[in-house]
């Protein structure tokens, strides 16, 4: 049945109501003082109980069934329903048991945790747990409580000495210096640090100060090499060339020219043979093999 069926069927109840109603005063007369609409279908009898049940059987229709009732959810004291499923869950400073909920014993300076396992309490910031209660952090003097809460550390320019803190004992030409756990000590550039003093470093002729990560205070001046505390001129040979490195002779060959001791020699490149990425060295060409120092056919 459609919506537009179900419409012309309830104003035709209701219309059927009005002539019963009308009839049974006696103000209906003849036909005249009623017309259903147009399209609406005819009905035998004009009693009140058939328009009663055309009017109800057409809202049976279209009404929407009712829900059926849901049990409602027993939830014990000092407890709450959750706002998903049907189950429920104890408040705050409540521990479940069996169906009811019974009360954590939180000691002074904690509070209550939802946790379902361990105590179910924690300690506030400054306090720490000693078994059933907790204790306040003993900060020394010169100290302060991180951020955690849980732990002290010492003021800058102050160091950790078992449960103190000491000053720190800066030596002349030393400064404070933030280290990544602690506050330390650094000496100035020119000095090095030995023992708890700042020693002058003693930079050779050609030579630099150095912040080197070798932890070398200095350095030497290019085409020079570091020797027992001096620093060396570098004496490069004919066909080579000063090279920047750390260690070693400090000069490379030329391509086509190989270290021998202290010179460059010529290399003497056989057939078949070419030299290599580095061009200090020759190899054999593809389809070649070395043999007694020559190359010759065959892989």
């Amino acid at each position: 049945m459609t919506f537009q069926n179900i419409r012309v069927l309830c104003r035709s109840g209701i219309q059927t109501a009005k002539t019963a109603r009308l009839s049974a005063e006696g103000r209906f007369s003849s036909s005249k003082d009623f017309q259903p609409e147009a399209g609406a279908p005819r009905r035998p009898g004009s009693s009140a109980f058939l328009a009663g049940l055309s009017l109800i059987a057409a809202l049976s229709l279209i009404a929407p069934p009712r829900p059926a009732q849901a049990t409602e959810l027993a939830v014990p004291a000092n407890a709450h329903a959750r706002s998903f499923g049907d189950s429920w869950a104890c408040d705050l400073g409540f521990r479940q048991s069996g169906e009811e909920c019974l009360a954590v014993a939180v000691p002074d300076n904690a509070y209550p945790t939802d946790s379902a396992y361990g105590s179910g309490w924690k300690c506030n910031f400054g306090f720490e747990k000693d078994d059933t209660t907790c204790l306040a952090i003993p900060v020394p003097k010169n100290g302060f409580l991180d951020a955690s809460g849980t732990r002290w550390r010492c003021d800058r320019g102050f160091i950790r000495s078992g449960e103190r803190c000491d000053p720190i004992r800066v030596p002349e030409h030393g400064y404070l210096s933030d280290g990544r756990f602690r506050t330390t000590w650094e000496c100035e550039r020119g000095y090095e640090r030995s023992g708890d003093k700042c020693a002058r470093i003693r930079v050779p002729e050609n030579g630099y100060l150095a912040n080197g990560r070798d932890g070398k205070a200095w350095a030497c001046e290019r085409g020079y090499n570091r020797a027992a505390g001096r620093c060396d001129k570098i004496m490069v040979p004919e066909h080579g060339y000063l090279v920047d490195t750390y260690n070693g002779q400090g000069w490379a060959c030329e391509r086509g020219y190989a270290a021998e001791g202290e010179a460059c020699v010529a290399l003497l490149v056989p057939a078949n043979a070419h030299l290599d990425d580095g061009g200090n060295d020759w190899t054999c060409n593809t389809s070649f093999r070395l043999s007694s120092g020559t190359c010759v056919a065959g892989q």
